[in-house]
């Protein structure tokens, strides 16, 4: 894969969800990316990259504009070796620069000790496998109806999926939560403009109906019938916002989260990896864990039995601890309240039931995120995003 990075004459960023450590990974070999940033975070990373390397070559104004340098490019054998060199020149401060981590250390410190770091708690979340909800719909239906519509699913034939679904769960299906987890199916890759904008239409009534409902959910029962936003949203180009916010008003009030006070004392600090997300976890954030100053904070990595022996594996860290957490999402929250942290970070919020669901319990003072989901999650729990300054 980077050797195929390094070969080609140029990239495409995705418009509406940006590369992330791919692209990172491009511009360190020098391959020229053509980006068109969208209005929101998940389309703004490469050009994020370009205007802290002061490169702006490759940022396009519109979709003209991104064809024409995406052409020039692939022809113009001489300009593509003279923004080659550019990157080379300048791509330097993406890999090099400390001073990101030496603010991220001071965050975690202040916190610990009650001073101000200057950073605006947000009302609107961060910016943003494992208990998928066909495992809810496993529980009370036929299992060869249920492996069905997985398969179906995984073939992104969500019409057939949900119709599967739907007979294996019977007069359950009319259930609030169960009917809100198959009118929010989407497939990966939609058909027309039209098919978004009538899903996002009709998603709201829906949610605002499984409100009304006002349905109970006890932790015990996370693991089998809860079930994250969907996926897609973030590949649609629109404001998740809303209905971000939608859905975790609904869980909100399923739980009555705790309030931890601030320790004295040096924080601890834990970045929680789920299963199934330590391989992109490691090619993110490796070098950032590996050199965050040890003095200013104790750091944890929450995750599996299986992601543990990955990750102390392939880190070089000395005296970096690990909380293991159980398959079960009621057993894994009283181990992470247990872990009595000051600072919870999470490297993805709403890729799986677990990190969707623990911010809800108020399990440290402070929540956050960076950008290993870049979306927000709609949780007023979460406090804030991390980001470097540009």
């Amino acid at each position: 894969f980077l050797e195929m990075l390094r070969a080609v004459d140029v990239l495409l960023d995705p418009n509406h969800f940006s590369g992330g450590n791919t692209s990172l990974e491009a511009l360190a070999f020098g391959t020229p990316i053509v980006t068109w940033p969208s209005p929101f975070l998940r389309g703004r990373l490469t050009y994020g990259f370009y205007r802290k390397m002061r490169a702006l070559e490759c940022v396009a104004r519109n979709a003209e504009e991104y064809v024409t340098l995406a052409v020039r490019l692939g022809t113009d054998e001489a300009w593509n070796r003279h923004v080659r060199e550019r990157i080379l020149a300048t791509n330097g401060c993406l890999f090099d620069d400390t001073q990101s981590l030496h603010e991220m250390g001071s965050l975690f410190e202040n916190i610990a000790t009650g001073r101000d770091d200057g950073a605006e708690p947000s009302d609107r979340g961060e910016h943003a496998g494992e208990g998928e909800p066909n495992r809810a719909a496993g529980v009370a239906s036929p299992a060869r109806l249920i492996d069905r519509g997985n398969i179906l699913k995984a073939r992104d034939e969500i019409p057939a999926a949900v119709a599967s679904y739907r007979q294996a769960l019977g007069r359950r299906a009319g259930e609030p939560l169960r009917r809100l987890w198959l009118a929010s199916m989407f497939p990966s890759v939609a058909t027309s403009t039209a098919e978004i904008v009538e899903y996002r239409e009709h998603l709201p009534s829906v949610l605002a109906d499984a409100s009304q409902a006002r349905p109970t959910l006890e932790p015990e029962a996370i693991t089998t019938l809860a079930f994250p936003p969907p996926f897609e949203l973030l590949s649609h180009g629109l404001d998740n916002r809303p209905l971000k916010e939608a859905f975790s008003r609904l869980f909100a009030r399923c739980f009555r989260p705790d309030e931890p006070a601030v320790r004295v004392g040096k924080p601890r600090v834990g970045i929680v990896v789920t299963g199934g997300h330590e391989r992109v976890f490691l090619r993110c954030m490796r070098g950032i864990v590996e050199r965050l100053d040890r003095r200013l904070c104790n750091l944890h990595i929450v995750c599996t039995p299986a992601g543990r022996r990955r990750l102390s594996s392939q880190m070089a860290v000395d005296g970096l601890e690990f909380l293991t957490l159980p398959p079960n999402f009621h057993e894994a929250l009283e181990a992470v309240r247990g872990g009595r942290f000051d600072v919870l970070w999470y490297w993805e919020v709403g890729s799986d039931v677990t990190n969707y669901f623990l911010p809800f319990f108020g399990l440290a003072p402070m929540h956050c995120a960076a950008w290993g989901f870049p979306d927000t999650s709609g949780i007023a729990r979460m406090n804030c995003f991390l980001s470097s300054r540009p």
